[in-house]
This record gives C-alpha cells, sequence and structure tokens, in this order.
C-alpha cells in the first residue's frame, strides 16, 4: 500500500513539473507574431509578409505562480491545502485565458485535481 502512496505523489508531482515546462515554453519560448508591410489602396493582392519574430507570452507567468503551491502542497504530507489553493488558483487562470492558453492547462488541472482527491481521501 505505500508504495501507491509514493506512486501517486510522484505522479502528480510529475504533473506539476511538465506544467511547468510548457509555461516556461510560453514565457521564454513565446508565441509567434506576424508582421506585414503596409500597401497602397490600389494594391489587391495578399498582404506582404514582412517577417515573424517570437514574442514572450506573459500570462505564462500565472501559471507559474499556481505551480508554486502546488509542489509545495505535494511534497509535505502537513501542507497539502497549498496543493489546493495552488489548484484553484490553475482553474481560475485555465479560465480566465480560456480561449488562449488556459484550454492547454485545463486538462493539467482535472488530472491534478483527480490525484489530489485521491490523495486527500485516503489520507496519502
Amino acid at each position: 500500500m505505500s508504495w501507491i502512496k509514493v506512486a501517486l505523489r510522484a505522479l502528480a508531482i510529475l504533473i506539476v513539473l511538465m506544467m511547468i515546462a510548457f509555461a516556461l515554453y510560453l514565457l521564454l519560448g513565446g508565441q509567434k507574431v506576424t508582421l506585414y508591410t503596409e500597401t497602397r489602396e490600389s494594391y489587391e493582392g495578399p498582404p506582404l509578409l514582412q517577417g515573424v519574430y517570437s514574442e514572450p507570452y506573459l500570462p505564462a507567468l500565472l501559471y507559474l505562480i499556481a505551480a508554486a503551491p502546488l509542489l509545495v502542497g505535494l511534497t509535505s504530507r502537513d501542507r497539502l491545502p497549498f496543493a489546493w489553493i495552488g489548484l484553484i488558483l490553475l482553474f481560475a487562470f485555465s479560465l480566465c485565458f480560456l480561449f488562449s492558453s488556459g484550454g492547454a492547462f485545463i486538462p493539467f488541472a482535472a488530472i491534478l485535481l483527480v490525484l489530489l482527491i485521491v490523495i486527500q481521501w485516503f489520507k496519502f
């Protein structure tokens, strides 16, 4: 039974680390922005492509903020309420940015919700 306790906490921590890695990718790798040149009014073709560059996606900082209490709560048995606070923050930020990056973080939150319920229920 003790290996199940360790496995559930390890799986939850692994998911949080994957979420942190994805948030860092969004923050450091950024989102692609396309620049177009200005054209005359008489020009009827497609816009002329000038270039594509990456811009940091700053809302990813919010997901990193939500991951901090999750990690604190999952690494210590006595601090499990911090994990619940982090999960609530994760759901809130995911719903705020539902049509941009939030859709990618809702599966992390849903899996963590199930794992936290099981961890809390069986007092692991």
